[in-house]
């Protein structure tokens, strides 16, 4: 058998490398022919049990090559099932970094990314998926050695770290789906809080911004104490030389966990520019080794929806008492009380309608209808006998003066601005703009600022 980097090659060590060699052929064809990169992401989890097999076969049933392959199957089945359940095997699904690494000024070229596609993606990754099971190499070699206490330390480590693995994940995706209004959300201030931010902080999550990686990694430091046990036999006493421990099949883990360093960052490189909240979350959790909060997490900012119907929760409170007022009242006209009453039912019913965190349109149009309702019971011109408006002078001029300029609707942000400028509230700003289209309407009159043309 040949030699390479001063290693005599076995047979199965050819087999394997024969195996790699076409796996990184086919996925840089795949990327040609699709246009998408993440096809080692598909192999990720079946390849290394592929190579670990071919050793477990060659060793001739082999206790600790066997054990070994079995570990192995297990991660990998484990792993190719969360794959799956995301998607990672559906048709033009590829891992989100990869658009976002291409677009770097370096990579732009694309000379350079096809360089970076055959070098690093396809080539890189599959040689690294070979280098991670080298100690199965390892123990081939040394096939019929006894198994001893460190085999079975190496294999409780491996399942406790795919355990933990299988949990982080479980959480994550969970969140995800709870996210996108796929599953129920369980009401707690924690998980809410987590929705308001985009990512996940509680669970292990509050122990390491990134568990299932640090788990990932520790599987397969896990994994090279089995080759160290097949060094040393039953001649355990050996343990406590140190060339024991550092094999040349090393080289694979310490690899994969460089890799890991890279693109963890890179991760949250992305994520932080999404999520401003994400910075701040980064400041008191640890970055991969699980370890206690450096401090307490910081509430999110409020969003939007969230002020808009907070607000218009209160507003609901304030002026539903106001319209029963207004409707019990022997003062204002009957016109007026039938619609305070009217307007007191509607709040109620707004006030009443479900919302969730799930649903956050519905309570958008939740607090929209009430505000509505609200505005139309705070406004002067309802509460006061003549049913006309009261709008304070200076104010309605600022209003109008708008109207003059813009002939149109107000956004949000604009309601807010003159709401806070004429210092009336953005109920009666809305009143306001709504009486006024509805009257260049109704009347068929030119917008302000736009010559000829008719309100609609």
């Amino acid at each position: 058998m040949p030699a390479l980097l001063g290693i005599q090659l076995t047979e199965p060590d050819v087999t394997c490398l024969t195996l790699c060699a076409g796996f990184a052929a086919w996925c840089l064809v795949a990327s040609w022919v699709t246009g998408t990169h993440s096809h080692v992401d598909r192999l990720w989890s079946i390849t290394p049990a592929v190579y670990t097999l071919v050793y477990a076969h060659a060793s001739g049933g082999d206790a600790r090559c066997v054990l070994m392959a079995a570990a192995v199957v297990a991660w990998g089945a484990r792993l190719t099932s969360n794959f799956a359940r995301k998607g990672g095997y559906g048709k033009g699904e590829q891992d989100y970094r990869w658009p976002v690494l291409q677009k770097f000024t370096f990579l732009r070229n694309p000379v350079v990314w096809q360089v970076f596609n055959v070098g690093f993606i396809a080539g890189y990754q599959n040689l690294l998926l070979f280098w991670i099971v080298m100690p199965a190499a390892a123990a081939f070699r040394n096939k019929g050695a006894p198994l001893n206490f460190l085999d079975a330390a190496a294999a409780i480590l491996f399942f406790c770290f795919v355990a933990l693995e299988t949990a982080a994940d479980n959480q994550q995706w969970l969140f995800q789906r709870q996210k996108r209004g796929a599953a129920r959300i369980p009401k707690t201030a924690v998980v809410n809080d987590d929705y308001a931010r985009g990512f996940l902080t509680h669970g292990l999550f509050e122990f390491s911004r990134h568990p299932n990686f640090f788990a990932e990694q520790a599987v397969w430091i896990s994994f090279y104490l089995f080759a160290v046990a097949s060094g040393v036999g039953s001649n355990t006493a050996m343990l406590s030389d140190w060339k024991a421990w550092v094999l040349p099949c090393k080289a694979g883990m310490f690899q994969l966990m460089l890799l890991f360093q890279g693109s963890t960052r890179f991760t949250e490189y992305i994520t932080s520019n999404k999520y401003p909240e994400y910075k701040a979350y980064t400041k008191v959790t640890s970055f991969l080794i699980p370890f206690p909060r450096f401090g307490v997490l910081s509430a999110p900012a409020p969003t939007n929806t969230q002020k808009s119907v907070a607000a218009a929760s209160t507003y609901v409170d304030f002026t539903g008492a106001a319209a029963t007022a207004a409707a019990a009242s022997d003062v204002v006209s009957p016109l007026t009380k039938r619609a305070a009453t009217m307007a007191a039912t509607a709040i109620a019913e707004a006030a009443a309608a479900p919302t969730s965190p799930l649903t956050p349109k519905r309570g958008a149009k939740t607090g929209t209808a009430a505000t509505a309702a609200a505005a139309s019971i705070l406004s002067p011109g309802l509460l006061s006998p003549g049913g006309k408006s009261r709008l304070p002078a200076e104010a309605k001029a600022m209003l109008q003066e708008f109207w003059d300029q813009h002939g149109a609707y107000p956004t949000n942000d604009e309601k807010d601005a003159l709401a806070a400028k004429s210092g009336l509230s953005v109920g009666q700003c809305a009143n306001f703009f709504a009486n006024t289209r509805a009257a260049f309407n109704k009347q068929g009159k030119a917008l302000p600022g736009t010559p000829g043309k008719k309100g609609r």
